[in-house]
């Protein structure tokens, strides 16, 4: 079994203790956390500074403002690292135009890219952001290769939830789920079960 830490007000020792007791990774690195000070660097400067941890980041530049992407991925150890991974927290309202949606039966209001409650526009209710989009900011904000970027959700995502033997590689006898990229990270086509796709114009 693998054991997140996040959406927590923890100081950095309760953090220690729960890498201790076997979490191996971050849920939403930054978000719902107890900001960092430099006299208790709480939950997120455990995250940062730790070396055995992963961390997932929602890249949409909302959750997260894009100088602190940078931040992150050196923290977590740069390219090559295993540590940093990249992910959505998207909801259902992902792909959908502007509009009212529901959130587990919670009223959620998206407008330009942002997912937040119903009447309080600060509070963020997950995501619209997709997979790829993730990618393509990531690599524009830090100036991270493609191909030092794409491991952030490949590899890593598939390495730390015990997928790697099946997932995020490329080798005979693995599935023939491949994806096709410009040197932005903007996505060509994809093979999925071994079926080409081209990408939906949206």
């Amino acid at each position: 079994m693998r054991v997140s830490i996040g959406h927590s007000n923890a100081i950095a020792a309760e953090a220690q203790r729960a890498i201790a007791a076997g979490a191996c990774s971050a849920t939403h690195t930054f978000n719902a956390m107890r900001p960092l000070d430099h006299r208790e660097p709480g939950i997120l400067g455990v995250v940062l500074t730790t070396d055995t941890l992963c961390a997932e980041l929602i890249c949409d530049g909302i959750h997260v403002h894009p100088s602190l992407v940078k931040l992150w991925w050196a923290a977590k150890g740069g390219p090559g690292s295993p540590l940093p991974i990249l992910i959505t927290d998207g909801m259902a309202a992902t792909g959908m135009p502007d509009g009212e949606y529901l959130l587990a039966g919670i009223p959620v209001e998206v407008a330009g890219g942002r997912a937040s409650l119903k009447g309080d526009s600060i509070v963020l209710a997950g995501s619209v952001l997709t997979l790829d989009k993730a990618l393509t900011n990531f690599i524009a904000w830090t100036g991270a290769s493609v191909e030092h970027a794409i491991p952030l959700l490949t590899q890593n995502p598939a390495a730390m939830t015990g997928l790697s033997d099946s997932t995020g590689i490329i080798r005979v006898g693995a599935p023939a789920n491949l994806l096709a990229l410009d040197n932005s990270g903007s996505l060509q086509a994809s093979i999925v079960n071994g079926e080409f796709q081209r990408p939906k114009q949206v």
